[in-house]
């Protein structure tokens, strides 16, 4: 697939994270994205959707004296802990009065990039307790590969999205449909995406996003991603059951080179 003029665009402003130099007893987890814990580094392009958020362990971060960036990352099950290698990922910070009535990191959006996705999670600490967990990821396509995955859609009379054909290499099968699952076609920032979701038995909604600029009726998945339940109504709109997509929109611009 060609790349679309222009290249990426920018999303928002990340503060760079850097790693921590304290020695720890556990070894590092060096893979840079958080490995099986996370789904790994499982975007568009290679493999996947994330596991679920609510089957995380806890992770705990150690901030800078002014809360705006991570200078380390663990993640623990526990009974054990592990540092995660954060060179060259990226940190952004939300700062607020938590559940305690102090003033704490709320939030932190973690981007691991590679040279085929770029992985984004958010992680929360409402409560208090220095325990973050993840309520939302997404795993977007930068680059092309042979793995990538691309969709072919029917429409029903009234325009909707009657069937659904996945193809990635030499593999074809059609998409489960259900009460649980939801299909919008929207048009934002003059590009028209399609978007399924499903809600899945924890009320956790996985997502994906596809789009087609070329017109040849192959709609690429872009990203991949899932919104715990706890985090739903942030995302996705209760009442349809459908991604809110301008809230993902920034994380969207990673694959501005694409061409679906």
């Amino acid at each position: 697939m060609p790349i679309r003029p222009g290249g990426p665009g920018a999303g928002t402003s990340p503060i760079s994270g850097s790693p921590s130099t304290s020695p720890v007893s556990s070894p590092i987890d060096r893979s840079g994205a958080t490995g099986d814990t996370f789904g790994g580094p499982r975007g568009p392009g290679g493999g996947g959707h994330h596991g679920g958020p609510g089957a995380d362990p806890v992770v705990s971060f150690t901030f800078s004296t002014d809360s705006s960036s991570v200078t380390a990352m663990t993640v623990g099950d526990g009974t054990r802990s592990r540092t995660v290698d954060i060179t060259g990922d990226t940190f952004k910070t939300t700062v607020g009065t938590n559940d305690l009535g102090s003033t704490a990191v709320l939030s932190v959006q973690r981007t691991h990039t590679s040279t085929s996705h770029s992985d984004v999670d958010v992680f929360s600490d409402q409560d208090g307790n220095a325990q973050f967990s993840r309520v939302f990821g997404i795993d977007v396509l930068t680059a092309t590969s042979d793995k990538i995955e691309t969709h072919a859609y029917t429409y029903a009379t009234d325009g909707s999205i009657a069937t659904d054909v996945e193809t990635r290499g030499d593999h074809t099968h059609t998409e489960s449909t259900g009460t649980n699952v939801k299909y919008q076609i929207v048009k934002l920032e003059g590009d028209t995406y399609v978007v399924r979701t499903e809600t899945l038995s924890n009320s956790d909604v996985r997502f994906e996003i596809t789009r087609d600029d070329n017109g040849d009726g192959k709609w690429t998945t872009l990203a991949h991603g899932e919104v715990d339940a706890a985090a739903a109504a942030t995302y996705v709109d209760t009442t349809t059951g459908n991604l809110k997509l301008v809230g993902v929109i920034d994380y969207l611009h990673a694959a501005d080179a694409i061409v679906g």
